[in-house]
């Protein structure tokens, strides 16, 4: 499944992308790439991430952008 993009999903495609493109840039340029992952499901919203499964996020709205404060965030170094 892993070798046909149309039946990896939406996360997996994202990380390939991006790491693709990462792959091209120039060899002394240097880039941070970190995830999130969040669950909205019944108006709530779930951090995915975080190992406290009563963590209470809030979200508002930024600069026409909806934002989860306290959101978990990892580093990634690959699209695996």
């Amino acid at each position: 499944v892993r070798s046909v993009p149309e039946l990896c999903g939406i996360m997996p495609n994202s990380f390939a992308h991006i790491f693709g493109h990462l792959a091209k840039a120039e060899q002394n340029a240097r880039f941070i790439v970190t995830a999130s992952y969040l669950e909205v499901y019944c108006e709530k919203v779930r951090d995915l991430l975080s190992s406290d499964v009563n963590k209470s996020l809030e979200v508002h709205l930024r600069n026409g952008v909806f934002v989860a404060d306290g959101l978990s965030e990892i580093s990634v170094s690959s699209p695996e």
